[in-house]
């Protein structure tokens, strides 16, 4: 049976991300984790 999503291993978690292309601030305080099996897509 798989594993339930909350209890899935962390392979990646990022905290607090701010992402700027001067004058704008294209992503602040991002946060993202993802776990073993996850797809996300994050553009920048």
């Amino acid at each position: 049976m798989p594993e339930k999503q909350e209890e899935a291993e962390i392979v990646l978690r990022l905290d607090g991300i701010t992402k700027r292309f001067e004058p704008v601030t294209a992503n602040d305080h991002v946060s993202l984790t993802l776990r073993r099996g996850e797809v996300v897509a994050l553009f920048w």
